[in-house]
C-alpha cells in the first residue's frame, strides 16, 4: 500500500500484522487503534507542544520526509491527469 515509504523511527509494519490487529480491534469494538503503538505517543506530544516546537521536532526526526520515496500511482495521477493509453 505504501511501497517506498521509509522512516528511521517508526517501523514499517507487515500487512498481515496490520490486518490481524484491525480485525481484533473491530471484534473488541475499539474506536481507535494506533499502529505501531508508539504513534499514540506522537498524538500526545502534538497536543502538549506548541505548534512551532512540534514542527521543529518533526523536521529533525524526519516525519515530514517519510513519504518522499513513496511510489504511489505516479505523477500523472497526482496531478489529476488521466493515464495515457498506449
Amino acid at each position: 500500500m505504501f511501497d517506498g515509504v521509509k522512516s528511521p523511527f517508526i517501523p514499517i509494519l507487515k500487512p498481515e500484522y496490520v490486518v490481524s490487529q484491525i480485525m481484533s480491534a473491530v471484534k473488541r469494538n475499539k474506536a481507535v487503534l494506533y499502529l505501531p503503538r508508539m504513534v499514540g505517543f506522537i498524538y500526545i506530544l502534538r497536543g502538549i507542544l506548541p505548534t512551532c516546537m512540534w514542527d521543529w521536532i518533526s523536521r529533525v526526526i524526519g516525519i515530514s520526509k517519510s513519504m518522499n520515496s513513496f511510489k504511489g500511482r505516479g505523477d500523472n495521477w497526482a496531478l489529476g491527469q488521466k493515464p495515457s493509453s498506449s
